[in-house]
């Protein structure tokens, strides 16, 4: 059963590594790509804007296709843990230290939430780089910075040991 139930992650997953090869493999310009320019608040509550303008994607290796396909379901079971156990548990499970709650105060319920988009954005090596990703969520009383509905992060992903890859770290801006 649970086997079955992951496999529409799974295939979701092996769709974005294709989308990001053949969307990648596709000669560069060079020039920028626009993308909308609409606010989004920090973590902290602070104002940040998207970023106006991000280069185009250059091309994707089998090496970044397997590591954006391991952090669209880490973010998908990150999503699922949030909704089923609470934030401070999968906090604790996925997230930077600096990301988990000191208390129980304030901690958001999340009702449903899921990946929209995951684009790559930064590249240092499969253990460490950044993509960003549009987060459809919906929240159960207090939405805190996130808000409900489409909500943008940047996301870093540091490489660990044990069974889930990747140590991730939410921003709205850099």
């Amino acid at each position: 059963m649970t086997r079955w139930r992951t496999l529409p992650t799974h295939v979701a997953c092996c769709a974005l590594a294709l989308t990001v090869l053949v969307g990648c493999s596709q000669p560069s310009s060079g020039a920028p790509t626009q993308s909308s320019s609409i606010p989004t608040t920090r973590l902290s509550g602070t104002p940040a804007t998207r970023p106006t303008s991000t280069p185009s994607a250059p091309d994707v290796t089998t090496e970044q296709a397997l590591a954006y396909t391991k952090i669209m379901t880490e973010l998908t079971d990150f999503l699922d843990a949030w909704k089923t156990k609470g934030y401070a548990d999968a906090s604790k499970a996925y997230l930077a230290p600096d990301l988990q709650p000191t208390s129980a105060d304030g901690v958001l319920v999340l009702a449903s939430g899921r990946v929209a988009t995951l684009r790559p954005d930064e590249w240092t090596s499969k253990d460490l780089f950044v993509v960003y990703v549009d987060f459809d969520l919906t929240f159960a009383g207090n939405v805190g910075a996130w808000g409900n509905g489409r909500s943008s992060r940047f996301v870093t992903a540091t490489a660990r040991t044990g069974p889930i890859p990747y140590v991730l770290d939410f921003a709205t801006g850099r």
